[in-house]
């Protein structure tokens, strides 16, 4: 004869593993939650001790994968740390200068958080590489003036005689005037005129030379008299002033840049009481993630303490009490110290993505919980003792539990498969984690049930809350039930859509914008705003290396047709940057 789907699935071996588990557990019930104990404070201790936060987001990135490859090929070319911008603001230049020598100095003093500090530059060293800022028409220009001075170059040191060179010049300019060629004695007369110029100072002041010769070259008076000029890192209006650095950090280490950056703010308020008209900031990309860790850990610890006391209000209402809700979140406990030292051994670190998933499994974790507890209560008012009661429980509902716990962990797993490092990680802590919470609720619960309701009289254990108001609502009227949902539903997804000029266009967009990932209101983001309105120029910008000028420029011309993209810049242009260098005063 066969035996009966009941028996089959009272024989079969999930259930009977489940059965001795919680025989063992319910039998030895201090031993187990001593053992308990044990294991949730050695993983507390791994987790404080060895669990770090990544938040730089090249770390975000697999570095098998193109993207990788690309930055890293970028980074030993160029460079890639970043640095820490010190932003000085004031209406007055004078005032911005005096705050960047006296901060800047400082910083330059402590080497050991430190390093590459740059608050002002010796334009001096752009006249070895001078020529690079001229056009080729400007070099052909200064070719052509080149030839003026051939005879000198012959050695003909007699025409540098001041008779000779007002003869010649006088002899040059009559010959000129008789030419019908538009302005072609006003070199001359510049000439003329610098000539006059230099012996009227030199008459003055004996000490002072200005040269009588026309420059070969039309360079600007910033470039000409670079040789003594110190120049101070200041925006176009002279309103900002900048301090750049490189944070002094130790390699391999997940706390970045705090150490330098928790200096720079004890510098800025030993300096600001000297400076009381200038505001400082600090932004810059160590500045961002810096702010990131310390915003994501204050976030998350207050995201977990407000998703926990609300799970509990909530089961105090639904179970009408508080001894099992408070059991309940017992659990829940161990499950969360378990899931943390399980990160700490397969990850070892948090990104700002997995950071947040610790409220997220409060909430999941909790409803292994809920239908553990509401089945034992319900046996209970059946009238089965505390330990059948538990048996029943964890036979009938395990492998729905079970069931329910390694689809949701599977879902999470497959993110692993994506070559985005932090939503991989993601998928390795949250996966773990629930199917961690939902052992929990037979290795935890059923103990605790043992030693917490001995003794107690079934009818003082509260009936949850069944809303069976619902459940009737339902049963009378299931075609209005379903029709009302159904229209609620599409009411909801047509949110999704929307028409523009007769045509159907998706509501949702993708933000590039890096920084509407950063916390509102840190300094380094209202600091970075406010460059980004005053210099209209951000830290936060993608690289695309070229082999050669011409392929750079189709790469300009292909990126400024992209409406995500603002403005390209190429090297091309760099190099004629000292023309727009903001001089002091």
């Amino acid at each position: 004869m066969r035996p009966s789907a009941p028996q089959r699935e009272e024989n079969s071996l999930l259930r009977g593993f489940l059965r001795l588990l919680t025989r063992f557990v319910t039998r030895r019930a201090r031993f187990s939650l001593w053992i308990i104990a044990i294991v949730s404070i050695v993983a507390i201790g791994l987790s404080v001790r060895e669990m770090g936060f990544k938040a730089r987001r090249a770390d975000l990135i697999d570095p098998k994968t193109d993207l990788h490859r690309q930055w890293k090929r970028y980074a030993d070319t160029f460079g890639e740390d970043s640095e820490i911008i010190v932003a000085i603001e004031s209406d007055r230049a004078e005032v911005i200068e005096r705050a960047l020598d006296d901060l800047g100095a400082r910083m330059e003093s402590e080497p050991q958080a430190f390093s590459n500090v740059v608050y002002k530059g010796d334009a001096s060293s752009l006249r070895g590489k001078g020529l690079q800022c001229f056009s080729p028409a400007e070099l052909d220009a200064g070719l052509t003036r080149l030839k003026d001075y051939d005879p000198l170059l012959q050695g003909r040191w007699d025409l540098l005689k001041l008779d000779a060179l007002i003869d010649r010049l006088r002899y040059q300019i009559t010959n000129k005037a008789q030419s019908r060629t538009r302005d072609a004695s006003a070199p001359l007369w510049r000439h003329a005129e610098l000539l006059a110029t230099s012996l009227s100072t030199n008459f003055e002041n004996a000490e002072e030379f200005q040269s009588p010769w026309p420059p070969l070259l039309p360079a600007d008076r910033l470039l000409r008299a670079s040789g003594s000029e110190r120049v101070h890192c200041k925006n176009d209006e002279s309103k900002i002033g900048y301090i750049k650095a490189l944070p002094v950090q130790e390699a391999g280490s997940v706390v970045g840049a705090s150490a330098s950056l928790s200096r720079l703010r004890e510098l800025i308020a030993e300096v600001t009481p000297d400076h009381p008209d200038v505001q400082f900031g600090i932004t810059g990309i160590p500045a961002l993630e810096n702010d990131e860790i310390r915003r994501s850990q204050y976030d998350m610890l207050l995201a977990v303490g407000i998703a926990f006391i609300g799970v509990t209000v909530i089961l105090f209402l639904g179970f009408r009490g508080f001894r099992h809700p408070i059991l309940a979140m017992t659990m829940l406990v161990a499950g969360m110290t378990w899931s943390a030292g399980y990160a700490t051994l397969v990850v070892g670190h948090l990104n700002v993505l997995s950071v947040g998933f610790a409220s997220v499994l409060i909430g999941i974790g909790i409803d292994y919980a809920i239908h553990y507890m509401a089945r034992y209560i319900e046996l209970r008012h059946e009238g089965e003792d505390i330990r059948p009661a538990l048996l029943k429980t964890s036979t009938s509902r395990g492998a729905s539990i079970l069931t329910a716990a390694l689809t949701t962990a599977l879902a999470f797993f497959a993110a692993t498969f994506t070559e985005f490092l932090g939503i991989a990680e993601l998928g390795i802590i949250a996966g773990g984690s629930i199917v961690i919470c939902a052992l929990a609720t037979f290795l935890v619960l059923p103990p605790l049930i043992a030693l917490s309701d001995r003794g107690v009289d079934v009818r003082k254990i509260p009936t949850p809350f069944e809303a069976s108001f619902v459940r009737q609502l339902i049963a009378r009227s299931p075609r209005t039930v379903m029709i009302v949902s159904l229209l609620i539903a599409l009411g909801i997804s047509s949110q999704i859509v929307r028409f523009r000029n007769w045509r159907p266009e998706s509501r949702i967009r993708y933000d590039y914008n890096a920084v509407t990932l950063q916390a509102e209101g840190t300094e380094s983001v209202r600091v970075l705003d406010r460059m980004y309105q005053k210099t209209n120029d951000s830290l936060l910008y993608a690289v695309s290396v070229a082999d050669s000028a011409d392929e750079a420029r189709a790469l300009r011309r292909k990126f400024e047709a992209l409406p995500s993209v603002h403005h390209v810049k190429i090297w091309r242009r760099v190099c004629r940057a000292p023309r727009s260098i903001n001089r002091d005063g």
